[in-house]
């Protein structure tokens, strides 16, 4: 059984940078055990999350 939990959307990870270093966080089955993650911890994530992205078409600007 896989340990990260189907979504709705594509990924189930988000990334952001705090205090200089990267935090990770992936969604995970209820089933999941510190055990199944170590050394990772597992945490209860309250928050919500809110994603933007914004490319530029290099073609167009040709």
């Amino acid at each position: 059984m896989p340990l990260i939990r189907d979504l709705l959307y594509a990924s189930p990870d988000f990334m952001w940078h705090e205090d200089g270093k990267t935090v990770w966080i992936w969604a995970i089955n209820d089933w999941v055990t510190k055990e199944d993650t170590a050394p990772y911890d597992i945490i209860k994530f309250e928050g919500g999350l809110y994603a933007a992205a914004i490319s530029i078409d290099v073609v167009t600007m040709i």
